[in-house]
């Protein structure tokens, strides 16, 4: 052990030179110093502690910094200027009716919006598709409940975001010029029979102009306006989104012009209805009975559901906000003997006019409005007295055929 001591200290000279040792250590003292001042990253001293030691604080709040190093850290604060702290506006004033309309539309201007995209935001993930902000599957785990809807009860789905085009002409002029784009073979056409007195929606799979064989572009719904001359007659397309430019396209090249919403010649007129006219479905044994409730006590004795598939009937109803019951009501489907009331497919949804002066009542009676006068009827949940400004929504019921149901 003291051999093994001796040794270590014999490697150890006996004496040294401090100028010759600080001349040596000169030059590395240089360089570290001029490191240390003049350092080659661009880290802050926050930045350079250890992960354990980090606060996510640090870079405005300097107290949050060891000590040793807080001097320093206001040093390098000081430099950069005080931070700008702009006044954030109340809750407030950021959630008033005015500034969440002007947010909603900023938000919808890219893709549009459905009117239950509200509704559906605040329950289901939403997905960008087909231009559309459309509901992608529930946040909730309601796929039990979906299924006993539709299988014991009524489930409503909104596919407003299908198309509809409608064209204005003489009626041989309109099925002529359809013609190339449908295959006869799949089925009833435009002109078919019992699809020209506007009593029932028709289906129908569209094609390339003249080009059955290259594959289909996709299914169409289509209905004629009911109670019109042969001279001028009105036809309304629903197609689905995802061929909707192509299938402008095939109309453009049968009427022979480019234009995008509006296509003249002679006396046909083809308008584009996207995004003006709302569509909903609803799927279950209950279906009907629930409709019916919104229907005028005379025409509600009339059984929808025995007429056939594709049926379609126009009526008119009052604003369900209007008529909103208290409570859940249990749905009855009894049917009526004898239908003392006959329901037409004439319906003034056809207008355009009639559509724009209901879209401009609807923005006169909001939501408080209907509220507060509900909060003063004598009794909870009893209909609205009818006032002389309300006017008549009109609705056109199509009984959905065996195929698509």
């Amino acid at each position: 052990m003291t051999d093994n001591k001796y040794k270590m200290v014999g490697n150890v000279p006996s004496d040294i030179s401090v100028v010759r040792f600080a001349t040596v250590r000169a030059q590395e003292i240089v360089a570290l110093t001029k490191m240390i001042e003049n350092p080659q990253t661009t880290k802050l001293i926050f930045q350079k502690l250890p992960c354990h030691m980090r606060r996510r604080a640090m870079s405005h709040n300097p107290n949050r910094m060891p000590r040793l190093l807080r001097e320093a850290h206001k040093s390098q604060m000081a430099k950069s200027g005080p931070a700008l702290k702009p006044k954030r506006p109340r809750r407030k004033y950021r959630r008033r009716p005015s500034r969440l309309l002007e947010e909603y539309k900023k938000r919808s201007s890219k893709m549009s919006w459905l009117e239950t995209h509200l509704w559906h935001a605040k329950r289901f993930h939403m997905t960008a598709k087909w231009g559309y902000r459309l509901p992608e599957k529930s946040c909730a785990r309601g796929h039990r409940f979906c299924h006993r809807s539709v299988a014991e009860h009524c489930l409503l789905v909104d596919i407003s975001y299908l198309c509809c085009i409608e064209i204005q002409g003489p009626q041989n002029a309109i099925i002529h010029e359809l013609a190339p784009l449908c295959d006869p073979k799949t089925g009833p056409t435009f002109g078919a029979s019992s699809f020209l007195n506007g009593t029932r929606e028709g289906r129908v799979t569209i094609f390339q102009k003249n080009s059955f064989s290259r594959g289909p572009i996709g299914l169409v719904t289509f209905l004629w306006r009911h109670g019109e001359t042969p001279d001028m007659r009105t036809l309304w397309i629903w197609c689905h989104p995802a061929f909707y430019e192509q299938f402008l396209v095939e109309l453009n090249s049968s009427y022979g012009s480019n234009s995008d919403s509006l296509i003249e010649q002679t006396k046909i007129k083809i308008t584009l209805n996207k995004g003006k006219l709302n569509r909903f479905r609803l799927r279950g044994p209950f279906a009907h009975s629930v409709i019916s409730n919104l229907l005028d006590k005379e025409i509600r004795k009339v059984f929808i559901a025995s007429q056939s598939p594709g049926f379609v009937a126009g009526v008119d109803v009052r604003d369900p906000r209007m008529i909103l019951p208290q409570s859940r009501v249990k749905e009855h489907t009894s049917v009526p003997s004898q239908c003392e009331t006959v329901i037409t497919s004439r319906s003034r949804l056809w207008d355009a006019s009639v559509r724009d002066q209901i879209a401009q009542v609807r923005t006169s009676f909001p939501d408080y409005v209907v509220n507060g006068r509900r909060s003063q009827l004598l009794v909870p949940g009893s209909e609205l007295p009818l006032q002389p400004e309300e006017i008549p929504i009109p609705l056109l019921i199509v009984n959905a055929s065996h195929e698509s149901s």
